[in-house]
């Protein structure tokens, strides 16, 4: 059985070699990626061939890739690289690298055309000045097949060894039981549907309450699916670390539940769970036919796009948004691979992208397996790779953590010459891998203890072994930011993935802070402070350009219709520059104005891809408030930011990408909303889960004689405290009280302590820490009573598990609508203005989720009961209570 690979992803294994080096250069973005290949390829004779689709096999590897360019006239084939900073500096590994694909791809043209010879050439393109420098090197049709066997040798005991995994993989995975035996109620129905988004192809938007047990029952049927041939890769992606640590332990039931049904001979007994076998059968229904306790709005136009669509992608450190070169990192000169760019124009007929869903799974690396019909006849599957114990589930999980959380010298350079752990990087990266991979459950810790014994970086070791992992668990933005890690791993390779978006309600915020930039006059101040004189001139300039743009402002507050295209060149020169130096001396420049170099960066790069769904806008500070930051006499400047409203745009191709993306929270409601603003298609199904809590189980009450309104805050304030001291002294224990703001907040308190001394309270406070948060919760136990004060949407408002006698109610006083300010009305006028329901989208559903958000830390269990009071008189508006979850029975 053949092993199938990337040209690239083959060549990153051969032939890179010696130190990790990182040294900061800013790659160009995709755009001038795109830009720079086009602009090449535009330079060429008629008869130049773009894109040519190569393919070779020697052994048991099979390659396969995009050519960027043949000329006849001169029999050569291009690799087109387009880079920014000194050539000259570039590491001798990534030069290495470029010429191994180069010729890999030259063998592969000359077996297709039968060419004699050839003249490989790379070809540099300096994104700045437009300039080409063109490497070549001619070789017989001979040197160039024994060239690429050699590769694919130095490949082979590896490929064959992942080819075994991954047959042991999917065998159990056919077969993998469900780990609680039973499915709870709305589990089945969830799970179900999970698996016919990754059967079918498409998104799934589920909403589904606490206690179902989501993060099992979104995990298992993707498994299954890799299982049955539809998926290459699950990504579990969260938006904090409780989450990353729930999917964690998720695979670690799962991966119990195969070795309690494993055979002692290392054998998965199939059919050992009926429930298990029975979500196929779910999923064979109808989508139309939903599954009892079930709401499935279903549309039309469910197909998803193909691999061939994906939108333009640059390998990139996803944590830090900082582009790099072909290592996943920075480098001296940055290099964006066009290949892998030029393989994903977003976009794409619906014929063909209906054509991909109604096509049954092919897999890349091996044959479709058999259907789970011999799952229910009770037959063996094949024997689990021997390098694994015998009951271990052979499934490789990783977790992926921040560069900061992982980094072991944060005070050092990332390259040979600084920190000890990048010098001989790649040298000693294969024994490294090995070990890892063998060790299957490779999270934060086993990660780091596998890379220090081996005296290489944790982070960029984990970022290695995602090539390989089977399940990747990690932060929304290894997958959905511009220049992401996963993106580009599963373009580069094209992996089938699917994609689970735990708590996808935090999506948005989230996504639009990946897709906005702000770039502060104060700290360019402070830059030219702190700068040496080789960074004056380029600072300055940036500086008259921005004045010059604060003397047009007739306002403090000002939104324009474009970026003004001189300051965005002053910026780039300013970046230029930095690169010049860090390439010379990494460590010459204060980290302060490094931090505005790379903002400078990020800022440039979203500038460039402005369009309607952000809006550019201009704050100026004078007087005492310039003062304050450190302006002399309180002149005047302003803050840049390229502010993303509606994220839309950018996660669109990431999901039509993916094979499957399933987006669950407890709180998506309204469907549509998150199905506009995250940008799933038309025809998207929502499934909304009924779940195990009963009304009985929670009393809720609408307090309509109080209004929150900032203009009524004050006659709020005794009703609220009065209310509160009520529900206390009928039933004493621990309650939460919710307010809109610290202000809001701080004098609830203040009033309660005056007035009803004889109720413990406590508060959240602005800036906790960690120990801070955890003293907070503690005061939250069994048989404890008093009421904590937090404000709505904050650290306490989700993601915290408070079951029984530890939380009986909780007061809600706000709707949690945004606060009325002029950003936040510009943002209303660009959602009115693509979506029509401007104050819907900007205020009241970001509020009303979290109001339920906050509301769901009370009942957690089927054994809970509890009391919450919405406190505001808007709460008994029709289109208010619309939004509140179904189950509820509001009572007064």
């Amino acid at each position: 059985m053949n092993y199938t690979v990337a040209v690239r992803a083959m060549c990153e294994f051969t032939a890179k070699h010696g130190d990790l080096d990182l040294r900061f250069t800013p790659a160009p973005s995709a755009q001038e990626g795109i830009i720079g290949h086009g602009i090449v390829t535009s330079r060429r004779d008629d008869g130049y061939e773009r894109e040519i689709v190569l393919t070779g096999e020697h052994g048991n590897v099979t390659v396969r890739g995009r050519a960027d360019g043949y000329d006849p006239a001169l029999n050569r084939i291009e690799e087109i690289k387009t880079y920014r900073g000194d050539l000259n500096r570039m590491p001798a590994n990534h030069r290495a690298l470029h010429w191994a694909q180069a010729r890999v791809y030259g063998h592969l043209l000359c077996k297709l055309r039968d060419l004699a010879n050839l003249t490989v050439a790379i070809v540099y393109f300096d994104v700045d000045s437009h300039q080409e420098s063109v490497l070549t090197d001619t070789h017989s049709a001979e040197s160039l097949r024994d060239w690429f066997e050699s590769q694919c040798e130095r490949f082979a005991a590896f490929a064959a060894r992942e080819t075994a995994h991954r047959a042991a993989r999917d065998a159990a995975l056919r077969v993998l039981p469900f780990p609680h035996g039973a499915f709870r109620s709305g589990q089945r129905a969830l799970a179900a549907d999970v698996y016919r988004a990754a059967r079918d192809g498409r998104a799934l938007l589920a909403q589904a309450p606490t206690g179902i047990g989501k993060t099992v029952g979104t995990l298992f049927p993707m498994l299954r699916a890799c299982g049955d041939g539809y998926l290459d890769r699950v990504l579990f992606l969260t938006a904090k670390t409780p989450g990353r640590a729930l999917a964690l332990d998720a695979l670690d039931l799962l991966r119990g539940a195969h070795a309690e049904t494993a055979g002692g001979d290392g054998q998965a007994v199939a059919g050992s769970s009926d429930d298990a076998s029975a979500i196929r059968a779910a999923a064979e229904k109808a989508t139309e036919e939903a599954a009892p306790g079930v709401v499935l709005a279903a549309c039309a136009g469910d197909a998803r796009g193909t691999p061939s669509q994906a939108v333009p992608a640059v390998v990139t450190d996803a944590v830090s948004g900082v582009a790099p070169d072909d290592d996943g990192g920075v480098a001296a000169v940055a290099v964006t691979d066009d290949a892998s760019i030029a393989a994903g124009g977003a976009g794409g007929s619906n014929a063909a992208i209906a054509d991909r869903a109604a096509s049954p799974p092919v897999a890349r690396d091996r044959p479709v397996p058999p259907a789970a019909s011999s799952a229910a006849a009770g037959t063996r599957a094949p024997a689990i790779d021997p390098a694994t114990t015998a009951t271990a589930l052979p499934l490789r999980t990783l977790e992926l953590v921040a560069r900061d959380k992982a980094c072991e010298h944060p005070d050092r350079a990332c390259h040979g010459e600084s920190c000890p752990l990048a010098r001989g990087f790649y040298d000693r990266l294969d024994a490294a891998r090995a070990v890892a991979l063998a060790r299957l459950r490779l999270d934060r810790a086993t990660v780091r203890e596998v890379a220090l014994a081996h005296e290489i970086c944790p982070y960029y070791l984990a970022q290695e072994l995602a090539r390989w992992a089977d399940v990747i668990v990690g932060d929304y933005n290894y997958y959905y930011d511009g220049s992401a890690l996963l993106h580009s791993l599963a373009v580069q390779n094209q992996w089938r993935i699917g994609v689970l978006v735990d708590e996808a309600h935090n999506l948005l915020d989230r996504a639009r802070g990946m897709y906005s930039a702000t770039l502060d006059q104060f700290v360019l101040a402070d830059a030219k402070r702190r700068a040496t004189p080789a960074l004056a001139a380029p600072l300055e300039r940036l500086n008259r350009e921005w004045n010059a743009l604060n003397r047009e402002l007739e306002q403090d507050y000002v939104v324009q219709a474009t970026v003004p295209s001189a300051l965005l060149l002053a910026a780039q020169r300013f970046i230029g520059r930095v690169s010049e130096l860090l390439a010379d001396v990494p460590l010459s420049i204060e980290p302060q104005v490094l931090q505005f170099a790379f903002d400078a960066m990020h800022f440039v790069n979203l500038a460039e891809q402005f369009d309607t769904h952000s809006i550019f806008d201009i704050t100026r500070v004078a007087g005492e408030a310039a003062r304050v930051r450190g302006s002399r006499g309180g002149r005047a400047k302003s803050v840049l930011c390229v502010r993303n409203v509606i994220p839309a745009d950018f996660l669109a191709p990431r999901h039509a990408f993916a094979r499957a993306t399933v987006l669950f929270s407890g709180t998506l409601s309204p469907f549509h909303f998150y199905r506009d603003t995250l940008g799933l298609p038309d025809g998207t199904p929502a499934l909304d889960v009924d779940g195990p809590f009963r009304a009985s189980q929670l009393q809720v009450h609408v307090a309509s004689h109080v209004s929150t309104r900032w203009r009524d805050r004050e006659g709020s304030l005794a009703p609220i405290v009065e209310l509160i001291a009520t529900q206390y002294a009928r039933r004493p224990g621990n309650y939460l009280g919710f307010l809109s703001s610290f202000d809001y907040l701080r004098r609830i308190v203040e009033l309660m302590r005056e007035r009803h001394p004889e109720v413990p309270v406590w508060a959240q406070e602005r800036g906790m820490d960690e120990a801070a948060r955890d003293a907070f919760l503690a005061r939250f136990r069994d048989g404890g009573r008093g009421v904590g004060f937090a404000v709505l949407g904050g650290a306490f408002a989700e993601g915290i598990d408070l079951a029984g006698d530890r939380l009986i109610g909780a007061f809600i006083a706000t709707l949690g609508l945004p606060q009325v300010n002029d950003v936040n009305e510009q943002m209303r006028r660009a959602l009115d203005a693509r979506f029509g329901s401007g104050y819907d989208y900007m205020y009241l559903f970001p509020g009303m989720q979290k109001v339920v958000q906050a509301a769901g830390r009370v009942i957690r269990t089927e054994h809970d009961e509890g009391v919450v009071h919405l406190i505001d008189d808007r709460y008994r508006r029709r289109e208010v209570q619309r939004l509140l979850p179904r189950w509820w029975r509001i009572e007064g």
